[in-house]
């Protein structure tokens, strides 16, 4: 015996469903799907929704709309609009209400991406593997960055869909975890995506999942998502998997719940990377970016080098430091150069002193001070994965 509850927010699909389907309710109550229950007699359901948890005997049939994930209505009013950046923000609103995704279209390129030479020359091999034609099957499929906040997981990520010139669509485990039903979200996640990518609307998706490591949590429904999960990405353009012309992004801060749940599922990814605080190699590249971006100069007789080291030293004070690295990761950085330049804006001139360098620093103690413990814990992770 078989009940099948079929939804769509297209009514465009109703007559593929009439062909399958003898004997059909349309959008029915609660109460007459109880009644028509009662007669015990298979049927099946159309309806705009899913079913909700009262009727687990339904096997549940999404069907997308024809311009996934948009319906023909919605379709028409986007083709409609002239400006791009108009169509942009009404896509970007109906993926953010319909499937709880946020997409951008980021205006950055690896040139933005600095003080990360072994990630960026990796990203460009990947980047160089869509622009030639690879046997079905040999693409790269994913991307998984861990690291202390603040080192530009988020960054790199929107680096990477800017120089590609690809959407970046974000999702959210959290945000997956408190629905209803997040299974069945999940599902419409990647239908919608298959969809929206087959049909060439974009040149290619970043789907860029954020704190992938909350899905690895107690709770049963967490359970479940990651089982669910773990095979989507393990078939991912495969013949029985979802498509698309993209990549999977993951970031996460801490990977020791993933360790003792479930190591395998570092496997589904291609390229695994631990971004540690920055190497002092790298660190005047970095402070040379800032310096450029706020347009601020560095005392005179001081270029970003001499920055850099004066940096490390003012902060040899912090047992918490590690020898071999800068004490302040790019995130930091920013914050520093941007208000040393308005300090200097301020008083009228075009570069930050020495004093105001040496304040910063005594008043802002670097990350790695602040949370020592548990940096010290992420930093303990990067056995697992390359270190940049």
């Amino acid at each position: 015996m078989s009940y099948r509850w079929y939804y769509s927010e297209d009514l465009g699909n109703l007559e593929e469903v009439r062909k399958v389907e003898k004997n059909l309710l349309l959008f029915p109550s609660l109460g007459e799907i109880r009644k028509e229950l009662r007669k015990g007699r298979p049927f099946s359901v159309f309806h705009s929704t899913e079913p909700p948890e009262d009727f687990p005997i339904f096997v549940e049939v999404y069907i997308p709309p024809k311009y996934a994930p948009y319906t023909e209505a919605e379709w028409k009013i986007i083709q409609a609009l002239e400006e791009k950046e108009e169509k942009d923000k009404v896509k970007a609103q109906i993926l953010e209400r319909k499937l709880k995704l946020k997409i951008h279209y980021p205006k950055l390129s690896f040139k933005n991406l600095v003080g990360a030479g072994k990630l960026k020359e990796t990203l460009s091999l990947v980047k160089r593997s869509f622009e030639v034609e690879l046997p079905p099957g040999c693409s790269y499929k994913g991307v998984f960055l861990v690291g202390i906040p603040g080192v530009g997981k988020s960054y790199s990520a929107k680096c990477f869909a800017g120089e590609m010139g690809w959407a970046l669509v974000e999702m959210n485990i959290s945000r997956i975890l408190e629905e209803e039903k997040p299974l069945s979200l999940l599902k419409r996640i990647f239908v919608n995506i298959e969809r929206l990518s087959l049909r060439g609307e974009e040149k290619g998706i970043v789907l860029w999942i954020d704190e992938i490591d909350k899905v690895f949590t107690e709770g049963e429904r967490e359970r479940k998502l990651m089982g669910q999960l773990l095979t989507i990405l393990e078939e991912l353009n495969s013949p029985v998997g979802y498509k698309f012309k993209g990549l999977v992004w993951a970031t996460a801060n801490d990977v020791s719940i993933i360790v003792e749940r479930n190591p395998e599922f570092f496997e589904r990814f291609d390229i695994l990377f631990f971004i540690d605080l920055p190497s002092f190699k790298d660190a005047p590249s970095i402070i040379s970016y800032y310096l450029n971006l706020y347009r601020v100069k560095p005392p005179e007789g001081y270029d970003e080098i001499t920055v850099a080291s004066f940096i490390k030293n003012a902060s040899e004070k912090y047992k918490e430091v590690p020898q071999d690295r800068f004490p302040y990761v790019p995130r930091e950085i920013n914050k520093m150069l941007r208000e040393l330049s308005i300090r200097a804006r301020i008083m009228g001139r075009d570069c930050f002193t020495l004093e105001e360098l040496e304040e910063f620093l005594n008043r802002v103690p670097p990350l790695v001070v602040r949370y020592d413990k548990a940096i010290q814990n992420m930093r303990e992770q990067k056995s697992y994965f390359i270190v940049v």
